[in-house]
Formats: C-alpha cells, structure tokens, sequence
C-alpha cells in the first residue's frame, strides 16, 4: 500500500472512531485531523478532504459505480 494510502485510511479510521461523518464541512472539527495528517504523505488538508471521500464511499451502498458517480463528484458522460 502507498504511504499516501495508508495515512488516508489512518485518518479516515480515527474520523470514523470519532463520529465523523463523510459529509462534515466544519473546518474547526476537521483541524485535529489535519495536525495528526502525516506531511510526508502528502498535503494535510488534500488527506483530511481524501479521508471524508473514502467515509463518503465506504458509507455508500453497494451498487452501480458509474450510477452513483454523482454522489462523488465524479461525472461520467
């Protein structure tokens, strides 16, 4: 696994553990993660947003991929 990988699932676990959902946008609840984020793997801020995509996905309901793009801000044409 790449080090940006696992430090995304690392802060996704701890985002998880807390109750923090896929769709939280408050930025003083999302601060903590963004300090406990490893640099080294990665702009904090782009691994905290990675982090809510992986929640938002992992919340998601198995099905279509492409159909449920949208939800993702993945657009398919």
């Amino acid at each position: 696994m790449e080090p940006r990988d696992a430090e995304v699932e690392r802060i996704a676990a701890a985002m998880i553990r807390d109750g923090i959902g896929g769709d939280e946008q408050d930025a003083a609840r999302l601060a903590p993660y963004e300090a406990m984020a490893d640099a080294g793997a990665g702009d904090p801020r782009e691994l905290v947003l990675e982090a809510l995509l992986y929640i938002k996905m992992k919340e998601s309901e198995p099905g279509d991929i492409l159909g449920n793009a949208g939800k993702f801000g993945a657009g398919f044409s």
